[in-house]
Order: structure tokens, then sequence, then C-alpha cells
């Protein structure tokens, strides 16, 4: 799987996550959220999902999920094989 799919399947898994977490909350509040609600809600939270799921991989020993090591500047960089090599 190349990195650029592997980028675009964490970003719908992040959406997902907050789709989720949204039906969560419409399912025992005794009000659902309105449309524009949730799409404020998705606006919000994704990119705060997005930066601290970054954040934590970056400066923490947090394992990263779904993403390639960094490039250092050469784009786009082979996913290392067995061994660590390219």
């Amino acid at each position: 799987m190349s990195d650029a799919q592997r980028r675009a399947l964490r970003s719908l898994l992040q959406v997902g996550l907050v789709q989720a977490l949204i039906a969560l909350y419409n399912a025992f509040a005794t009000n659902d959220l309105t449309t524009e609600q949730v799409t404020a809600i998705t606006l919000t939270v994704t990119p705060l999902l997005v930066f601290g799921q970054n954040w934590l991989e970056d400066n923490t020993s947090a394992p990263a999920i779904l993403k390639s090591p960094a490039s250092s500047g050469k784009n786009p960089e082979p996913d290392p094989g067995p061994g660590g090599q390219h």
C-alpha cells in the first residue's frame, strides 16, 4: 500500500471516528444534533484529532498508525523493505 493510500485511509478512519462519536451521542441524547451542529462538530473536532494524533506520534513513544517514516525532504520516499533498507 502506498503512502498516499495509507494517508487517505487514515483520514477516512479519523472522520469515521468523529462520526461514530456523534452517532453515539445521538443514540443517548434526548434531542438529536441538527445537521448544522454535526457539520460544525465534524469541521472542528476532526482537525483537532488529526493534530493531536500527529503530535503524539511525533513527540511521544506512541506508535505511528498508517504513517510512513519522514522523508527528510525527499518526496516520495519509498517504504523501507525488510531490514529497513530501500
